[in-house]
């Protein structure tokens, strides 16, 4: 019997490398379509593996992203521009503006045990030591910095044709807009509301601004009723319409009745009835408690039964009245929003589960 032929030194890993270059690439970039669908984690990874395995996966490994605060999207936008607009295939995208966490103050504190001989020679030493010269500082006018409008819209115009989900989460009054059109847009969630002297999109075509968008979620306290009824105009084809919240600010019981195209207070603002929306999620959000037990109260009623007697009067339209929700942090309502949004782009409900 022969003796088995001896593998030269290193031929083994050799072997590994060009082991993925036997799968075909189109499988590749088929198997990374599927895993990269956890908001750019996976993505990431995959620009580490190899080059091989980063330039196959370049054009779907920017399918789902997560971005926090503007100087993130400002490098998301930087490097969308960078590459070839074949490659920009974000279809799922989440933007959040979280607080920065405070500064922690220092106080002239009391020395709690005695420092250690190496921190006295330490300490000794470089009050020693001549201080170097202290760089001048150089400060950015805030309004020469670029404010999350600004960068947002630089990011959706680079994925423009692409982006079918977007999940905004911002501060109440924080001031954003959208490119016009999004021809490929399907669901679009806002949580926070925006600027109340802007309108989200900046100049709306006649009813091409959304023209696949299908589901519209609106969360907020700081809507006004031209904001709610110009997007809603602005995306004929909806199918699913869910508000939480917006009584803080808007009566809802009138804003559904100009939906369906019934005499209402904000009558003025839509004198024609929309097409049908299929289904309405109507949601109410209270503030937690005070210390006191005291609730702050809320601008309008939510109405629940003027709500139900409008569901029973126009069966087409399923009007579902869900339970109350308490108000999260910000940090806590983006939380909520990824979890949603990522079970969505799992298969699951995601934000139109009628459980919370």
């Amino acid at each position: 019997m022969a003796p088995p032929q001896s593998l030269e030194p290193g031929s083994e890993e050799q072997d590994g490398d060009r082991a993925p270059h036997r799968c075909p690439r189109e499988i590749w970039e088929q198997i990374f379509s599927f895993a990269c669908l956890d908001g750019g984690s996976t993505g990431r990874s995959l620009s580490l593996v190899s080059k091989y395995i980063r330039d196959i996966s370049q054009c779907v490994r920017y399918q789902s992203i997560t971005v926090d605060g503007v100087s993130r999207l400002l490098a998301l936008a930087s490097l969308l521009e960078s590459i070839p607009s074949g490659s920009r295939r974000v279809r799922h995208l989440l933007v959040s503006q979280t607080p920065k966490p405070p500064t922690p103050i220092y106080t002239l504190g009391i020395e709690l045990r005695k420092p250690s001989l190496a921190s006295r020679l330490r300490d000794s030493f470089l009050r020693r030591k001549p201080e170097p010269s202290k760089p001048t500082r150089s400060f950015i006018s805030l309004e020469n910095s670029p404010s999350l409008c600004d960068v947002l819209l630089r990011v959706l115009n680079a994925i423009s044709h692409t982006i079918e989900t977007l999940v905004i989460v911002v501060a109440a009054g924080t001031h954003i807009a959208l490119p016009s059109p999004l021809p490929a847009l399907r669901e679009l969630t806002i949580y926070g509301g925006w600027n109340l002297g802007f309108p989200l999109v900046p100049e709306p075509g006649p009813g091409c601004t959304f023209p696949r968008l299908r589901r519209l979620y609106l969360v907020g306290s700081y809507y006004t009723p031209s904001q709610v009824f110009d997007t809603i105009r602005a995306a004929p084809n909806l199918t699913h319409l869910r508000f939480s919240g917006l009584e803080s600010s808007v009566n809802v019981p009138s804003v559904v009745r100009a939906i369906l195209g019934v005499r209402s207070d904000y009558h003025h603002l839509l004198p024609h009835r929309l097409p049908t929306i299929p289904k309405m999620l109507l949601q109410a959000r209270d503030m937690a408690p005070f210390h006191c037990g005291c609730h702050e109260g809320r601008a309008h009623d939510f109405e629940d039964d003027t709500l139900v007697r409008l569901a029973e009067h126009y069966p087409e339209e399923e009007i579902v009245v869900l339970g109350p929700m308490l108000w999260n942090s910000l940090s806590g309502q983006v939380l909520e929003a990824k979890r949603s949004w990522l079970a969505g782009l799992e298969g699951r409900v995601g934000f139109w589960d009628e459980t919370f």
